[in-house]
This record gives structure tokens, C-alpha cells and sequence, in this order.
């Protein structure tokens, strides 16, 4: 299975070499697989509203349940990437710009962006 995520992440990315793809198997046979790129090439490999990644995880799981076995994660993009919510100008236009003073629902990915930040 990491033979293709790496197959579907290196024809996305304009930088081929540099996609990594790690995978750890806990105690219950459950498989977790964390796939790394590039920062310019990080929009890629997540797509429009996240839809690139989410047929990704689809497919992995399909293949998965194929092969008897289960996923439990597959994480996008550079661990040691961190937002800089300590600076105040990028804070404040975050926040705006996603509406963070109703974030809404726990079931939305706007409810938990906003959270972060705060």
C-alpha cells in the first residue's frame, strides 16, 4: 500500500524525488502511512477542499479492505511545517478571512482550523 500511495503522489507532484512516504503498523494491525512533499508542491498532492486527499485515503482504504488489512491515518504534507499564529498580522487576517468569530459546527474542518489559531 505504500507502493501506491507513493505511485499516485509522485504523478501529482512537479517534484517526483522528493515524496516520501512512511509506515508504521500499531499492535492491532492497523496501518498508518504519512506522506511527505514538498511545500510548493503540498496543494497538489491536498487538492481543491481537500478532494485530491480524500480520494487518496478512499482508495487506500478500498485496496486495504481488498488485502484483508485495515488504515487507520494517512497524514498529509511536512510534519515540521507549523503555522505562525504568533505573529498578529497573520493571526487577525486568518481570522477574518475564515469567519472564526462563528466557527459552527465540531463536525466542520472551519470549526478546527479556527481553533488552532486561538
Amino acid at each position: 500500500m505504500k507502493e501506491f500511495i507513493e505511485f499516485i503522489a509522485k504523478h501529482l507532484v512537479d517534484n517526483p524525488e522528493d515524496v516520501v512516504v512512511e509506515e508504521v503498523t500499531t499492535e492491532e494491525k492497523k496501518l498508518t502511512l504519512s506522506l511527505r512533499v514538498k511545500q510548493e508542491d503540498v496543494g497538489k498532492v491536498i487538492g481543491r477542499q481537500g478532494k485530491t486527499a480524500q480520494a487518496m485515503r478512499t482508495l487506500l482504504t478500498a485496496v486495504a479492505a481488498k488485502e484483508g488489512d485495515q488504515v487507520r491515518l494517512v497524514r498529509f504534507g511536512d510534519p515540521n511545517m507549523s503555522i505562525k499564529k504568533n505573529i498578529p498580522g497573520r493571526k487577525a487576517n486568518f481570522l477574518a478571512r475564515h469567519n472564526c468569530d462563528t466557527p459552527g459546527s465540531k463536525l466542520k474542518a472551519r470549526y478546527w482550523a479556527c481553533k488552532s489559531w486561538r
